[in-house]
């Protein structure tokens, strides 16, 4: 089963949304906090403040958390993509290579009936055998340039 990239990728745009909002929030904490120094200057505000202070510093912290989740989720999901990839690419590439060995073979056996029996018959298999091989070299040849693209 291959990575969904697109749940991958709403997943890192949620977990970046989560971080927006913990910034908004960030921003509203510090005008309450402004709006509370300006209007209430007891000797209880100190600790309120520090409070208030520490707060603000946890969500910028888990906005920060938030964001790298969100890059590495991203990251993650394009290099198991890359990897599903490859490996399909590799696959491939291995039934061409098998695909190309038994039209070698279909040709060697098409061209000793043809030495053996020249007949119109034994050309049209020889010219026949010809075409799959080239068919399944060119087969290989995409497959091994797949391949090498993703590497």
């Amino acid at each position: 089963m291959r990575i969904n990239l697109d749940a991958a990728n709403a997943q890192a745009a949620q977990a970046r949304m989560l971080a927006g909002r913990l910034r908004d929030l960030k921003i509203f904490l510090r005008s309450y906090q402004g709006d509370l120094l300006q209007h209430w200057r007891g000797q209880e505000m100190m600790p309120v403040n520090d409070t208030v202070n520490d707060i603000m510093s946890r969500l910028s912290q888990a906005a920060s958390e938030l964001e790298s989740l969100g890059a590495g989720i991203t990251t993650s999901a394009q290099s198991v993509r890359r990897a599903d990839d490859l490996a399909d690419a590799r696959s491939s590439l291995a039934r061409a290579e098998t695909a190309t060995a038994s039209a070698r073979r279909d040709l060697d056996a098409a061209q000793s009936r043809h030495n053996a029996n020249p007949t119109p018959a034994t050309q049209q298999a020889l010219n026949t055998a010809r075409n799959n091989l080239n068919n399944a070299i060119a087969a290989q040849n995409n497959a091994s340039s797949s391949v090498r693209a993703l590497l």
